[in-house]
């Protein structure tokens, strides 16, 4: 998808672009939403990484994008309780913050 962007001069920013790097990893995150013009977000049946605060990194980018007015385009699976047991939250921590 990242090349499909790319030809029409759209810069994707995902988190497999990340560099690994010494600096706090979500100040830098916030910096590459702060330069963004959307935040994209596509969801399934993962929480995904969670940070120390117990928020995964998705919603706390998320939130933040949000708090700093940047639109954000939220694609969500029509039927998640559709999807293959391999491709859903495993921990129940995590099934309970998908709500």
């Amino acid at each position: 998808m990242s090349t499909s962007l790319a030809k029409f001069g759209y810069l994707p920013a995902g988190m497999e672009l990340f560099p690994a790097s010494d600096q706090d990893q979500f100040e830098y995150i916030k910096r590459v939403i702060d330069r963004s013009d959307y935040y994209v977000v596509i969801t399934a049946g993962r929480y995904g990484s969670v940070a120390s605060d117990g928020l995964s990194f998705t919603e706390k980018e998320c939130d933040y994008a949000m708090s700093q007015g940047i639109p954000v385009l939220a694609f969500l699976h029509k039927e998640p309780g559709s999807l293959p047991a391999n491709r859903c939250e495993k921990d129940e921590a995590g099934r309970t913050s998908l709500i």
